[in-house]
């Protein structure tokens, strides 16, 4: 079975991946025999007793939940020593939408919707029988990929167990080891090591099969690979055949590691894969394999980082190119090429250092073949892109180490092609010194020292920094943030000190910066704190692109929104706004929330900035322990053993109640009611234990002892409420409101407006609301942090005639009639993308039409001219506030 056939057979099963008998097809689908999968279906192989379990020895232990339980049931399997019982290679939970899985001996998680499992079929191709056969790579039909990394990161788990190092914190000489063995297989296959093969044939001939010699072998190879073959004795051996490396590659001396014959035997298969072609996106993935085994391989793509460089500079470079055509303006281009700095503070593996040497080495062969056209210039065998224009930070040592050897690995594939297109060679080896990559902190470290600015030089930052919400923050990153912004920084992502230390660099010389980042520094009150800070001393956006969805198949990274901001220190240039769709715009200037426009910072309100809205509130804290609160059960056995209780119970709501339909209940008395209630035993045990609770608790909670009987807020309708969740998740495409009668009483997790027009519920509902709420709120995690203070309160209405008003109520009862048409659905459901009613989308959009004809009567193209205009009117709404002000 070859992998085109597995990939054939999951393609015809996903569209039936239905039910327990699918996981049995997988089996199948993976070259499981046949009569083996028919006893584990019979149960005489299925090692639990289970309905809802499928445990096969060595191979699976997989668990059928419901879409609610999936995660947790995946952290409970993963954590439990239980389930290792028998050895399992793959964790898995499903709910046939979705599968969670683990590989316990790569360590790596999937995580997707069952209709791409073909896509991902690589991941269970350790089920297949023999797959020490399966996965031998034939060089004439498959180039290097991510396999690759899969093998080093065999290689590297073999040595750490053997030589009882910790998993996260091995040496440096490991680390340099890795860099070592990754440049040796690449140059055996590339002609910098000739013939080819020759580092791993003279590891089969001239090493024993136990391993023993091998660290001997090592030590001697890279002592020679570090010496010119005229400083170096004659060995008579396979050390003669090798050439002199230099670069400061195989300087250090190689420090003793234990191997055995299972990791030569490894060693040797991985110089078995075709390195010639390797890519720096790949290359640069193993730093996060080998490194962070505890995490899946992130790197940066080809594609998102030329998102970045070619709006920053590339596209510029070749703008102006496409102008020349005097050869002396050409040769003066090239020199321009030069002084061309490339400076990543946040570097990694060094992708994007990679991908932009690459590129203007590429530009660079372009203006030479144009000189040879037009004039008699005479091409020599240098480039004049050196690597020593490219500097990077980097916090991990081994990633300093393999940036610098993939930046040899570009080098010498560019010389290749230099000779290809040019006819020229120019010698890769011996090596020169690699770009000025240092080991640090980059929030600590002064950048000015680190790639020093000339009048000269033309330096462009760029990277893809660490985001870091604040609640994910260890303290170390605590510190950082402290120590570069001093104050107000504690809401801030760790990109931000980025941002901050990249504009007070660019403030001076020539010099501008772009970093991809999640769209949160783009959003909520983060604006507000960190945008101000960077938008002075003349540093404006250069361009900006607007949120997208992150494509990389990392793990961490599926599913991230991100935006890239270009900055520059020259006002007075045309800025460009990219969307998702990759369509671009110039304009004057581009605001933080990336639109077009003035810039202008959206700030908490203790009052609606639109007059003709209402107050809207928190609901109601309870702090009492959960001694006044019930769920269904607990009210209905209360109410059996003490009708009179009743009286005194009242629906409980709040945003988890509302989203998902939870039925709670609460105990309200009102003070008249008292002693009639303390009469109830039930309910006086339940005001005993609140009264113990406040008894323990903070001054605010003492202070309630008196009234244990009552929530600590006590806001109630007079005839409905509407309500308005405290998070939602930031998928869908509107915020779920609901309508509820007086006698409803809410909890603080949702934001609630009393006794106010039903046509507010609208608004809320609107698209209109919706964009705004996503440009100005806050975050938790990626789910949306609803305020009133800064969504609600800061929201830009118009005014409205009152026939604009009942049409928005009329559209307003078309949405909850169709609502009401679902019972079986839950508001989550009816509001997620994927499962929301079409009439009931088709409600909402009736609605939008509505609402936006309130604006203005000329249609919006899009959410961003959307949310171009609500800024543009909140601005012109805070003038009048403030004119008002002063004249009364």
């Amino acid at each position: 079975m070859n992998r085109a056939q597995i990939k054939e057979s999951i393609s015809v099963l996903v569209p039936h991946f239905c039910d327990k008998e699918s996981i049995f097809q997988l089996l199948l689908a993976y070259g499981i025999p046949k009569s083996r999968v028919e006893r584990l279906k019979n149960n005489k192989l299925n090692l639990s007793k289970r309905s809802d379990q499928i445990i096969l020895r060595n191979k699976i232990f997989c668990q059928i939940v419901s879409k609610e339980k999936l995660n947790s049931t995946f952290i409970i399997l993963k954590n439990s020593l239980s389930t290792y019982k028998y050895n399992p290679r793959f964790i898995i939970v499903t709910d046939f939408q979705r599968i969670l899985a683990e590989d316990t001996v790569q360590k790596s998680v999937l995580d997707i919707d069952i209709e791409d499992l073909n896509k991902k079929f690589e991941f269970f191709l350790p089920l297949c029988s023999g797959r020490s056969n399966f996965i031998k790579i034939d060089k004439n039909e498959e180039k290097i990929d991510l396999k690759a990394a899969s093998h080093i990161l065999n290689i590297y788990n073999h040595i750490v167990k053997e030589n009882g190092f910790e998993i996260n914190r091995v040496s440096l000489n490991l680390n340099r080891f890795f860099s070592r063995l990754l440049y040796c297989f690449f140059a055996e296959d590339t002609g910098l090591f000739s013939p080819k093969n020759i580092f791993t044939n003279s590891i089969g001939k001239n090493t024993e099969e136990s391993g023993d010699d091998l660290n001997f072998f090592f030590k001697e190879l890279f002592d020679v690979l570090n010496k010119p073959k005229n400083e170096r004795e004659i060995y008579h051996d396979f050390r003669d055949n090798f050439d002199y490396v230099n670069g400061g590659l195989f300087e250090a001396p190689h420090e003793k590691i234990k191997f055995t014959s299972k990791i030569r035997k490894l060693i040797i298969e991985a110089g078995g894969l075709e390195w010639s072609d390797i890519s720096p996106d790949i290359f640069g993935s193993m730093i996060q394999t080998i490194n962070r085994p505890d995490q899946s391989m992130h790197f940066t793509s080809q594609e998102n980082i030329l998102k970045l460089i070619k709006p920053l500079f590339l596209d510029e470079l070749y703008n102006e190119l496409e102008q020349i055509n005097e050869a002396e303006k050409l040769e003066a281009f090239l020199n321009r090429l030069e002084n061309i700095v490339i400076f990543d503070p946040a570097c990694g593996s060094g992708n994007f250092l990679i991908i932009s040497y690459k590129n203007l080495r590429k530009l660079e062969m372009e203006i030479l073949k144009r000189l040879k056209q037009i004039s008699s210039y005479k091409i020599e065998a240098f480039s004049r892109v050196k690597l020593s224009q490219f500097y990077g930070i980097e916090l991990e040592q081994f990633a300093c180490e393999v940036a610098k050897s993939s930046l040899w690995i570009s080098e010498h594939q560019l010389n290749l092609k230099f000779k290809k297109e040019l006819g020229l060679e120019i010698k890769s080896l011996p090596l020169k010194d690699s770009g000025n990559i240092i080991c640090g902190n980059a929030t600590n470290e002064n950048w000015d020292l680190i790639c020093p600015k000339s009048t000269e030089k033309e330096i462009y930052i760029v990277g893809n920094p660490p985001y870091l919400g604040s609640r994910n923050q260890k303290t170390c990153h605590k510190n950082d943030m402290k120590a570069v912004f001093k104050k107000n920084y504690k809401s801030l992502d760790y990109i931000a000190c980025w941002l901050f230390k990249a504009a007070e660099y660019i403030k001076n010389g020539q010099a501008e910066a772009a970093f991809v980042s999640t769209n949160s520094i783009c959003q909520g009150e983060q604006v507000g704190l960190l945008w101000p800070l960077i938008l002075r001393d003349n540093i404006r956006i250069k361009f900006a692109h607007q949120s997208f969805k992150w494509t990389n198949p990392a793990k961490h990274n599926a599913g991230v929104t991100c935006v890239i901001v270009g900055l520059t220190n020259d006002s007075s240039k045309k800025k460009t706004l990219i969307s998702a769709l990759n369509d671009s715009e110039t304009v004057d200037n581009i605001t933080p929330y990336l639109t077009s426009g003035k810039t202008i910072y959206v700030n908490r309100r203790p009052k609606p900035l639109s007059n003709h809205l209402p107050e809207m509130i928190y609901g109601n804290m309870p702090l009492e322990g959960n001694h006044l609160k019930l769920t269904a059960i607990e009210k209905d056995e209360m109410v059996s053993q003490n009708p009179e209780v009743e009286k005194f119970i009242r629906p409980l709501i709040g945003g988890d109640e509302f989203i998902k339909r939870k039925d709670r209940w609460c105990l309200w008395i009102n003070e008249e009611d008292v002693n009639e209630a303390f009469q109830i035993p039930a309910i006086q045990t339940r005001i005993n234990k609140v009264k113990k609770f406040r008894e323990s608790g903070g001054e605010v909670a003492r202070s309630l002892i008196d009234r244990s009987y009552q929530f600590r807020y006590r806001h109630t309708a007079k005839s409905h409420l509407i309500l308005v969740p405290c998070t939602s998740s930031e998928k869908r495409n509107y915020l779920p409101c609901g309508i509820f009668p007086s006698n409803y009483i809410t909890l603080n997790s949702a934001h609630v407006i009393y006794d106010s027009e039903i046509w507010i519920f609208g608004v809320l509902s609107s698209r209109m609301h919706m964009i705004w709420t996503y440009a100005v709120a806050g975050r938790l995690e990626s789910r949306i942090r609803y305020s009133s203070a800064l969504c609600y309160n800061t929201f830009p209405l118009p005014e409205l005639s009152e026939n604009q008003k009942n049409s928005i109520q009329n559209h307003t009862y078309c949405i909850i009639e169709e609502r009401e048409k679902h019972p079986e659905m839950i508001i989550a459901d009816l509001y997620d993308p994927e499962t929301m009613p079409q009439a009931l989308l088709d409600a909402h959009c009736s609605l939008d039409q509505i609402v936006e004809k309130c604006y203005r009567s000329q249609s919006f193209i899009n959410d961003e001219e959307r949310l171009e205009y609500l800024l543009y009117l909140y601005e012109e709404l805070i003038l009048e506030e403030k004119m008002r002000s002063e004249n009364a």
